[in-house]
């Protein structure tokens, strides 16, 4: 052992939180990190336990630290992101996961952005991470009821169409959206295909 070395704590907070020893961890880690010339692993380790423990608030400043010292950490500002989508602070969610999908873009990272953006009205910015996310068929139904929204908010009744489209595919036997789709077809005078929507959802 070294007294007073930081050295000490190298293969014991691995152990304590592979050993789901929480506390322990962050007793050691928060003596750690008020020492001159601390390693930056701890203060990104600090801030995983507290996402552990679900401690969301102490997990967002300890990441905020750490990525002030490690910018460059693209999966360190995922996980700021995530913390902040699940606290529902979509606003504050929207740059960490716009920089972490930069380097290392991920399916549930584009749906966290899409939503997050939908929810602050950002409509048509939504809709490209929205799409992002479908392509891997993440969340599909709900990515699909998203995307409607937008499109219907951006008044563009041809891409709105198309998600329909998907949408009565994936749910068949759901009335109120063959309506829907047979109403959208007939505003853009598509008659053929609103009938054939129509007479689908009639049998």
């Amino acid at each position: 052992l070294f007294p007073g070395d930081l050295r000490n704590y190298e293969k014991l907070i691995p152990l304590l939180i592979n050993g789901k020893k929480y506390k322990t961890a962050q007793f050691i880690l928060l003596k750690a990190t008020k020492q001159e010339n601390c390693p930056n692993i701890y203060f990104r380790k600090l801030a995983q336990v507290y996402t552990f423990q679900k401690t969301r608030k102490e997990a967002v400043e300890a990441y905020e630290q750490y990525l002030k010292k490690v910018p460059n950490d693209f999966k360190a500002w995922n996980t700021l992101g995530s913390l902040y989508f699940l606290q529902q602070k979509y606003k504050k969610a929207i740059p960490p996961l716009k920089k972490s999908i930069t380097n290392t873009p991920n399916d549930s990272s584009y749906y966290k952005l899409g939503l997050s953006l939908f929810r602050e009205k950002q409509y048509k910015n939504a809709i490209d991470p929205l799409q992002n996310a479908l392509k891997s068929g993440y969340n599909e139904n709900e990515v699909l009821l998203l995307l409607s929204q937008c499109y219907s908010a951006e008044k563009d009744t041809i891409k709105l169409i198309e998600v329909f489209m998907k949408r009565v595919a994936l749910s068949p036997k759901n009335f109120n959206l063959y309506l829907k789709y047979g109403e959208l077809l007939l505003a853009a005078k598509q008659y053929e295909a609103a009938t054939q929507a129509f007479e689908t959802m009639n049998k």
